[in-house]
């Protein structure tokens, strides 16, 4: 049986089927929800076949242990308008995402902690990592071309070697962040973004 989601050096392969990816990005927490439906069918009327969306933990988790996932945070209703809408996504849940938001996406409190080292090995931010996303990738598990839905990849974190690499310690930080994916799920390739990751198809930021 043929993976639903493949590729090689020319394309990506969809059930077997060639298909070039024409992404565009929505934030749903800078878009009203009422508003998500017609943002939604406008980057399908401008030729687009895929969204990437990056996840905002600190809409998630505000507070430590408290988390949103109703509103305009109900990001399980912004992937199905877009599965309804006949497009594939690229979930991108960070944990840090930068996109010019407060933090990079990381909540206040995260940084109040004693001891907590953001974006290393430390235990007390992979602990708190895997908190979060314990809440938040299954909302993607259920809804991945390896289970009939339109989720197609998933971006392990963003930007991380725009300071420079951190060599091995940072190829062990990227291998707990994918055993954290990989635990809740995930099951479609991989992508970074400046990460360099063996195993994952390292994409770039060109200007």
């Amino acid at each position: 049986m043929t993976d639903p989601i493949t590729y090689d050096a020319q394309s990506f392969l969809i059930n077997g089927e060639r298909v070039f990816l024409t992404a565009g990005a929505i934030h749903y927490p800078r878009i009203p929800r009422e508003l998500w439906a017609d943002r939604i069918q406008k980057a399908k009327a401008a030729g687009l076949n895929t969204l990437q969306l990056y996840f905002f933990w600190n809409v998630h988790e505000p507070e430590e242990g408290n988390f949103v996932f109703d509103g305009q945070a109900d990001v399980a209703a912004f992937l199905d308008m877009i599965t309804e809408a006949g497009l594939y996504i690229v979930v991108r849940p960070g944990p840090y995402i930068c996109a010019e938001w407060d933090g990079g996406g990381f909540p206040a409190w995260l940084y109040a902690k004693a001891g907590l080292e953001t974006r290393t090995l430390n235990p007390l931010y992979l602990q708190a990592v895997e908190n979060y996303w314990s809440r938040l990738l299954p909302l993607f598990a259920e809804r991945q071309v390896t289970r009939g839905g339109n989720i197609l990849l998933c971006q392990i974190e963003n930007e991380l070697n725009l300071g420079g690499s951190q060599g091995h310690a940072q190829e062990l930080y990227m291998e707990a962040l994918i055993g954290i994916a990989r635990k809740y799920g995930i099951e479609v390739p991989l992508i970074t973004c400046e990460g360099q990751f063996p195993g994952a198809i390292e994409c770039i930021n060109g200007h």
